[in-house]
């Protein structure tokens, strides 16, 4: 259950990022607070998973996951580059938290 909970605080810091980037497109605060309300959320998930997950780990999962579903994001829905480069180095992200996940 603590997986779980540690991918939806990954899935709020998308939301957070998402919302973050719309208030500063529509220059709206009500997205603002959206954004914020969605990284308090995400935050508070990490911090309670961190009782059953060592905090190493935790983070890089959740920091991994916000990273992969951002670039995710960008690349699907914004029109972001998807350079074989880049997406390598997303690649390595990836790579890295099974590595901490496996051998952490």
């Amino acid at each position: 259950m603590s997986w779980v909970m540690l991918g939806i605080a990954g899935l709020m810091e998308l939301v957070f990022v998402l919302f973050l980037e719309k208030s500063h497109k529509q220059g709206k605060k009500m997205w603002l607070f959206v954004s914020v309300g969605a990284m308090i959320v995400s935050i508070y998930i990490l911090g309670r998973v961190t009782e059953f997950i060592p905090l190493g780990v935790a983070y890089a999962v959740w920091t991994g996951l916000g990273s992969l579903l951002s670039v995710g994001y960008g690349i699907l829905f914004l029109g972001e580059s998807k350079r074989p480069l880049r997406l390598f180095f997303v690649l390595l992200i990836v790579i890295g938290v099974i590595g901490i996940k496996t051998f952490g």
